[in-house]
């Protein structure tokens, strides 16, 4: 081989190296890419879940005062009940 030769061998090993670098850079760009639209749905997703659950739990909640409230009004007039003269 000669010093030609073996700068034209040396230049082609350099482009092959920077294509395929290039090539895994691109391919590395677009599954960032890729992962992060997913993980932006993701994050809408879990926002709207619990949005949701945050309004169940209030009313809940106010279901739950509400029958609290009814059991200690029946309980009440169950013992006013027995124990009025």
């Amino acid at each position: 081989m000669t010093k030609v030769d073996h700068k034209e061998f040396v230049n082609k090993l350099q482009d092959q190296t920077y294509e395929n670098e290039s090539k895994i850079n691109r391919q590395t760009v677009d599954g960032l890419k890729n992962d992060i639209d997913r993980l932006d749905e993701e994050v809408s997703n879990l926002k709207i879940i619990n949005s949701e659950h945050k309004k169940l739990n209030g009313e809940l909640r106010k279901q739950i005062e509400k029958l609290e409230k009814e059991l200690k009004d029946k309980s009440e007039a169950s013992l006013m009940k027995y124990h009025t003269p």
